[in-house]
This record gives C-alpha cells, sequence and structure tokens, in this order.
C-alpha cells in the first residue's frame, strides 16, 4: 500500500485537483469584485445623475419663467455636454461589467454549474407588466440564464441597459430643447430691437 494512501495524505491526483479548485476560487473571486465594482459605480453615477438632472431641469425652468433667456441658454448648453460625459462614462463602467459578466459565465457552465441541468419554470414579464411563466428544461446559472434568453431573443424588457440610456437621451433631449429656445427668444428679441432702431432713425 502506498505510504500517502495509508496515512490519509492527498495523492497526486487530488493534490492537482485541489489546486484547480484553488484556482477557480481566486478567479472567480478576482471577477467577482471587478463585477461588483463597476456595477456599484455605475448604479451610483446614475443615482447622481438623476440627482444632477433634477436640479439643473428646475433652475432652466426657473429661468425660463423669469424670461432670463442668456442665463438659460448658458446653463443648458453647460447642462447638455455634462450629461453627454456621464453618458461617456456609463457606457465605459458598462463595457467593464460586460467584461467581468463574460469570465464569470465561463465560470458557472465549466465550473459551479456544469451539467447541472434541472426543469425550471421561467418567469418573465411582458412590455404591460403581465407576469408570464415557462416550465423547461434548462442550466441553472444567473448569467447562463441572461445568455440563453439573449439567444432566444427573450432577455428582460426591463434591463438596465435599455432604460439607462433612454433616460440619459430623454434628459439630453430636454436641455437641448431648453438651448433652442433660449436661443430663439434671444434672436426674436434681437430682430426686435433692430425693428426698433430703423423706426428710431431719423429719415
Amino acid at each position: 500500500m502506498d505510504e500517502n494512501t495509508s496515512v490519509g495524505l492527498p495523492t497526486g491526483d487530488s493534490r492537482a485537483a485541489e489546486q484547480e479548485w484553488k484556482l477557480c476560487e481566486t478567479r472567480f473571486e478576482y471577477a467577482w469584485r471587478y463585477f461588483d465594482f463597476h456595477a456599484k459605480q455605475r448604479t451610483t453615477m446614475f443615482n447622481f445623475f438623476v440627482i444632477f438632472a433634477g436640479f439643473v431641469v428646475n433652475a432652466c425652468i426657473s429661468l425660463f419663467q423669469k424670461g432670463d433667456w442668456w442665463p438659460l441658454l448658458l446653463v443648458s448648453t453647460a447642462a447638455a455636454l455634462a450629461t453627454v460625459f456621464f453618458v461617456f462614462l456609463d457606457r465605459r463602467n458598462e463595457e467593464f461589467v460586460h467584461v467581468a459578466e463574460d469570465i464569470l459565465l465561463v465560470l458557472e457552465k465549466e465550473v459551479l454549474f456544469k451539467d447541472f441541468k434541472r426543469k425550471i419554470i421561467s418567469k418573465r414579464r411582458n412590455w404591460i407588466g403581465r407576469m408570464t411563466r415557462t416550465e423547461e428544461d434548462g442550466t441553472l446559472g444567473i448569467f447562463i440564464r441572461e445568455a440563453d434568453d439573449e439567444t432566444r431573443n427573450r432577455e428582460s424588457k426591463y434591463k438596465h441597459g435599455k432604460w439607462l440610456p433612454a433616460i440619459q437621451y430623454i434628459v439630453i433631449g430636454v436641455f437641448v430643447c431648453f438651448v433652442v429656445l433660449s436661443l430663439h427668444r434671444l434672436h426674436a428679441i434681437y430682430l426686435f430691437r433692430q425693428f426698433l432702431s430703423a423706426l428710431c432713425r431719423p429719415q
């Protein structure tokens, strides 16, 4: 009998398996920390953006009511540019999140949920919010389910990747409307002054 086996020490195969498992744990921890950091950063930035947009829109409405067209033009232009900057940062954080998701998906397929198939009840909401339930055979796993839904064109109607950009574009549109409106009013004032100047000019 082998000496290592008689005293309960791990064999070469068990050592290799243990090292492989520790490596998988390290990979998972590394990918999860990366995913968690950038996902939280994206959520925090969006929350800050909503607060920022609320304050600036309120300021623009106040300037519009007072007829302060030059301040309205400056504030709305700066806000539109700041929103574009927010959009760029959000896109970059989204890319970082997807990088981590790719790694976690592979770890789920090859380690965590390998050959772990069960009959599941898939729950999804349609556009009007009604919950639908579908019983099917599938591989369990978080990112596995998401990837499978995308492959079958059944992805959620309420994904962050859809609604966050939509809100950002709407806010940009609001600021652009204030810019156009202020330019229009300033141009109208300029034309009116030109008209008065022409009337008052001695013949």
